[in-house]
């Protein structure tokens, strides 16, 4: 689905997803990255899963650097 939304773009800046209590976690390695997803793709990923995949309950997205713990949510 990510691929769908934003290609190969989207899918380098991105390490880990994974889905824990209706929160989709999605880290990178990057702190560009990290704000490049935040600023340009939250809402557009946070629309596609709810529509495409409504049975997963994610609720809100959470970005982070991976291994460093940082943590952004957005809840919409």
């Amino acid at each position: 689905m990510l691929s769908e939304e934003g290609g190969a773009k989207l899918l380098d800046q991105v390490t880990t997803i994974r889905i824990k209590r209706g929160v989709l976690q999605i880290e990178t390695g990057d702190a560009v990255a990290l704000y490049d997803l935040r600023l340009r793709w939250e809402q557009r990923i946070l629309r596609a899963v709810k529509e495409q995949l409504p049975g997963i309950g994610v609720q809100a997205i959470r970005f982070a650097l991976a291994g460093k713990g940082g943590r952004a949510v957005s809840e919409k």
